[in-house]
């Protein structure tokens, strides 16, 4: 008997503060948006267009949701014939535990997996009879799921077993997370961070509210409806991964289908716009390494696996390898892509903003066209 909590704990640890990295990434991006916009000074109250912002132009916002969840393992690992593994949890009240496991291996690819309090886990090493919760432990086969409410705060102990296997190892891929009764104090300040950083977005354009939550799904992926899903999933593949920055872009990608949507753009739901509109964006913020990193992340993909998956899934964006190809090409000609885009951006943009790009060195920016916009809102003579 092998006891590997100890250790899952570390790797824990240490996902969390790349996955607190990322945040951090995110909050600075969208404030070097906000500033190279120079959106960061409001126009002033005796300016023509005050009546336009009362009308208003400046009713744009965003609230963030993060799930307050706890990675507890995600991991594989083999475990040998005549031999258990087990890893141990303090847990409080009132969590979800979720566990995932994907069993391959002996002629059934089955395991025994137990979850116990710590009495019972002590009279299973002891080979006394002991009790486990019902619906978290029996056997397993290839892939399965168990949720379970935590009762009472204490250690918890979730033991894979394959004692009774006489020569075969099995291989379990198995992730466990509990989402917590109460969102921690990190998680409060983080998501208010985040929300405070995202809420710039509203002093750059003009939308409808909407809402962007991070939280487990069952997939890596991120969705838009038009609020925004970000999984918790993919936030950890592409971390585990040294791809922190991507996940901005993938962020940026789903806002790019959200704002489109709500502005009644007919491409709202075409991808490689949404991968132009997240492109464009860290051009102008000047995060052109983002954008490259994501590239980077698209350009690894396996194309034939992913071309079968898409037969099935129905997924409407190109191969990964085409879409680097395209974020490439538009990073080294970023001249039409920004003036095609520009179109799109001005007649959504806040008034106080237009009025600041006036003011702004930035050559690609089409001047005539912003004070054209400003001319029809009254604003210039």
């Amino acid at each position: 008997m092998s006891d590997s909590g100890t250790s899952a704990c570390r790797h824990k640890q240490r996902r969390r503060v790349s996955y607190r990295r990322y945040w951090i990434l995110a909050l600075l991006l969208f404030f070097a948006v906000k500033c190279t916009a120079k959106t960061c000074q409001q126009a002033s109250a005796s300016s023509p267009c005050s009546a336009n912002e009362a009308a208003g132009l400046h009713n744009a916002s965003l609230t963030v949701y993060i799930e307050p969840s706890r990675t507890l393992v995600r991991q594989t690992v083999s475990v040998a014939a005549g031999r258990a593994l087990s890893y141990n949890f303090p847990l409080i009240q009132g969590t979800l535990l979720v566990a995932k496991f994907q069993v391959s291996g002996g002629a059934n690819d089955k395991i025994k997996v137990w979850l116990l309090d710590a009495l019972n886990y002590q009279r299973y090493l002891s080979k006394q009879q002991f009790s486990y919760f019902q619906g978290t432990s029996g056997i397993v086969q290839n892939t399965s799921k168990c949720v379970f409410r935590v009762p009472q705060t204490g250690i918890y102990f979730l033991v894979l077993d394959n004692s009774g296997a006489w020569l075969l190892p099995r291989t379990v891929q198995l992730y466990v997370y509990g989402i917590l009764p109460a969102a921690p104090s990190e998680t409060v300040e983080l998501q208010r961070n985040l929300g405070v950083s995202l809420g710039s977005l509203g002093e750059l354009f003009v939308f409808p509210s909407f809402r962007i939550e991070v939280k487990h799904c069952g997939v890596e992926n991120a969705f838009s409806n038009p609020n925004i899903t970000v999984c918790t999933e993919l936030v950890e593949s592409l971390v585990d991964k040294h791809l922190d920055q991507a996940v901005a872009f993938v962020l940026l990608h789903e806002l790019g289908h959200s704002l489109m949507r709500l502005w009644g753009q007919p491409m709202f739901d075409n991808e490689d716009d949404a991968d132009q509109f997240a492109t464009v964006f860290l051009i102008l913020a000047k995060q052109e390494q983002t954008a490259l990193q994501a590239a980077q992340w698209y350009a690894s993909q396996t194309s034939e696996q992913e071309a079968l998956a898409k037969l099935w899934l129905d997924d409407r964006h190109a191969v990964s390898p085409q879409r680097a190809r395209n974020i490439f090409h538009w990073l080294n000609q970023p001249g039409d892509l920004v003036q095609r885009w520009f179109r799109v951006f001005v007649p959504n943009m806040q008034t106080s903003a237009l009025l600041q790009l006036l003011s702004d060195s930035d050559v690609r920016i089409n001047k005539e066209m912003v004070r054209a916009e400003l001319r029809a809102r009254g604003c210039l003579q």
